[in-house]
């Protein structure tokens, strides 16, 4: 069965991962109180789409992160490996700003 949603197709897949871990009684007290409130049918159907939103959230920041640091090696690459003289423009702004700063 497929699903289509705006943005991509996606194959529902038959559950077969199974992930055991143990709460403490107040977690799973409160998790059960967010899931009363959210309406999910379930506790484990809120806890597996927090867990799918969290995890979407985390990927996303990292891969702006990443991509914010590509783009600045880039920049500073760029500005700063290149052995470019200044123009006659460049020059003639720095000798008015030396004359006017003395």
């Amino acid at each position: 069965m497929y699903v289509s949603l705006p943005y991509k197709i996606v194959e529902m897949n038959t559950k077969s991962e199974r992930i055991e871990f143990r709460i403490t009684e107040l977690d799973k007290e409160l998790f059960s109180r967010a899931q009363e409130l959210s309406g999910f049918s379930s506790l484990a159907a809120f806890i597996t789409q927090t867990m799918k939103e969290t995890s979407d959230q985390i990927i996303a920041d990292n891969q702006r992160v990443l991509a914010s640091s590509r783009d600045q090696e880039l920049f500073f690459k760029t500005l700063f490996e290149q052995d470019l003289e200044p123009n006659e423009a460049l020059v003639s702004a720095a000798k008015r700003y030396r004359k006017l700063n003395r």
